[in-house]
């Protein structure tokens, strides 16, 4: 027994016209015509979208199955009556008197399922053209009603404004997991008519969504789902596009699970297979794989260098809208950064990275709160920052003027820049802090007070003063 229901959606059109001679007046006319799928059978049709069910219909047949429901977009013009002057094949001509609709009906209804009655055969969209929108929405709540739909299209008739409704509705419909089984359309040639496979015109628009997807989004599903669908036939090409497939998937994935390292990772092996190759000669500049590979080289930029810096992927997942990621970032790279351009330096224990002495050694809970009094921050003897540490009565040790942890008193970090400038250091750790408590609360499914705006602002601030910092320290070298 058949669990599923065959649905064929298409647009209707109105009757062609024909300059008659001699009144000089344009007059609906129809012609028979042959129309050849692609195993060489022949389908003969009069209206210009009898082709495609009929050979939906016969190929469901073959398979025991019956062509079950058609959706028809309808403007008003395909719902007025009009009197049609019809040619056969054979010379006969005869008139046919009422509209578009009805005719295709009468032409088609014998073709479908026999146990079911017109109306279930045939479910009427009326298209508004100038609210396309509400026509997008009806025709999504028609196919919602059908279970276990099997959908194919017909992209043959009606307006290109009609059609870009039935474009958004397959689009829409994959919210719904509802994939579209087949697409068909009509191919007019010089000697003979031909019903022709549409689905690799058609799906470009998943490419295409599919790359906004990932480059708007870091979301590789999309994108991948339909490269794979559309493996190229070449192996060369199709090891190639795996290969890329695989990077991308650990730069989406590190962006999803905000893991700076497989974000990392990912960015460096895409950074090697860029190096590697040349896209154009290897792929050909018609291929969608050498398309999608010169979008995401485009949009990657900078992030491609082996030089790249901290900055640059803060820059970049900053223009992408990943605040997440930036928030870690910060926290566990910009420490390291500082360093490596000669703006900190850090004395480290065995097993110890310049992330866990930047973060022990900074000005955590004057820096947290903004509170300014002489326990809650650290002295500053010779550019150095010491750890501290809390006794019994809640306040820091306190030796030599230092603030020093007894147990870890040869942890600190130094900043090699002027008296001047350390008002300029104090607004960089102050901003440091400040994003570290916001990316735990963040972490831990607290609130915050600031809003993605504030956050956003306090990113650029970060930036600036990190950049004023390193200049001020190279002036100062």
């Amino acid at each position: 027994m058949k669990d599923h229901c065959n649905v064929l959606l298409l647009s209707l059109s109105i009757f062609p016209n024909k300059l008659t001679m001699p009144e000089n007046k344009l007059m609906p006319v129809m012609s028979e015509n042959k129309f050849i799928w692609k195993n060489g059978k022949e389908y003969t049709g009069i209206y210009q979208l009898d082709p495609v069910p009929k050979m939906l219909a016969d190929q469901l047949k073959q398979k025991g199955e019956y062509l079950d429901k058609i959706i028809l977009l309808a403007t008003s013009p395909t719902l007025q009556e009009k009197d049609v002057e019809i040619t056969y094949l054979d010379g006969r001509k005869e008139h046919y008197y009422g509209t578009p609709l009805d005719y295709f009906k009468s032409q088609i209804a014998n073709y479908m399922n026999p146990d079911s009655n017109s109306e279930e055969k045939f479910v009427v969209v009326p298209i508004d053209e100038k609210n396309i929108e509400q026509g997008i929405s009806d025709t999504i709540e028609k196919v919602r009603e059908i279970e276990n739909i099997r959908l194919y299209l017909d992209t043959h008739g009606g307006l290109r404004e009609i059609f870009l409704v039935a474009e958004a509705v397959i689009s829409l419909l994959k919210i719904d997991k509802i994939e579209v089984q087949g697409i068909y359309g009509i191919e007019h040639g010089d000697k003979e008519k031909k019903i022709v496979d549409g689905r690799s015109g058609f799906h470009i628009f998943d490419f295409v969504s599919g790359m906004n997807e990932f480059i708007n989004y870091g979301r590789i599903d999309s994108l991948e789902k339909f490269l794979m669908k559309n493996m190229d036939s070449n192996l060369k090409i199709s090891e190639q596009q795996n290969k890329l497939i695989s990077c991308m998937k650990k730069i989406s994935e590190g962006i999803q699970l905000c893991s700076v390292a497989a974000f990392e990772k990912g960015l460096a092996e895409l950074t090697e297979y860029y190096e590697e190759r040349d896209m154009q000669k290897e792929f050909g500049n018609h291929s969608y794989l050498f398309i999608f590979a010169e979008n995401i080289k485009n949009d990657y930029g900078e992030l491609l260098r082996r030089k790249r810096t901290v900055i640059s992927e803060i820059e970049w997942c900053r223009k992408k809208g990943f605040y997440q990621q930036i928030l870690t970032l910060i926290e566990s790279r910009v420490p390291k950064y500082l360093k490596n351009v000669g703006l900190c330096d850090y004395h480290l224990k065995k097993g110890q990275d310049e992330t866990q002495v930047f973060n022990q050694c900074a000005p955590w809970r004057y820096y947290k709160n903004g509170g300014n009094s002489p326990e809650e921050r650290l002295d500053k003897m010779n550019g150095k920052w010491f750890t501290r540490q809390k006794d019994n009565c809640g306040k820091y040790v306190k030796k030599d003027k230092k603030y020093v942890d007894d147990e870890n008193a040869d942890i600190w970090m130094t900043f090699p820049i002027s008296e001047e400038k350390s008002a300029l250091l104090d607004e960089f750790l102050k901003i440091h802090m400040n994003l570290k408590d916001i990316r735990n609360h963040l972490n831990h499914a607290l609130n915050i007070n600031e809003s993605l705006a504030d956050v956003d602002e306090k990113v650029v601030r970060y930036l600036k003063t990190l950049g004023d910092l390193c200049n001020a320290s190279n002036s100062s070298t």
